[in-house]
């Protein structure tokens, strides 16, 4: 599965912290992952180099919140999620 990360397709890494609920996503984009997770190592670099600079500079996507674009393709972005539910369970009440 895939995620759009301003407009790039990139394969998840997703972690959730504790205490504040932040989402991290980590990936790379489609394209040079593919070409890595074929063994294509030396096409991947060359195709990266090409890329290097093409990627877009904002620090902010609405979506998501910050958001970083490496030049070797790599994706990191952070979101703040809703708070959870109270979902511990009600104290056990003694009936006489």
């Amino acid at each position: 599965m895939t995620q759009s990360v301003h407009g790039i397709e990139s394969l998840p890494n997703p972690e959730r912290f504790s205490g504040s609920r932040v989402e991290a996503f980590s990936g790379m984009a489609t394209e040079l992952y593919e070409l890595l997770a074929a063994g294509r190592v030396e096409e991947y670099r060359h195709r990266a180099y090409e890329r290097r600079g093409t990627w877009p500079t904002e620090v902010t996507v609405p979506e998501w919140g910050p958001v970083s674009f490496g030049d070797d393709g790599t994706v990191m972005a952070l979101r703040m999620l809703p708070p959870r539910a109270n979902t511990s369970p009600a104290p056990h009440q003694q009936t006489d």
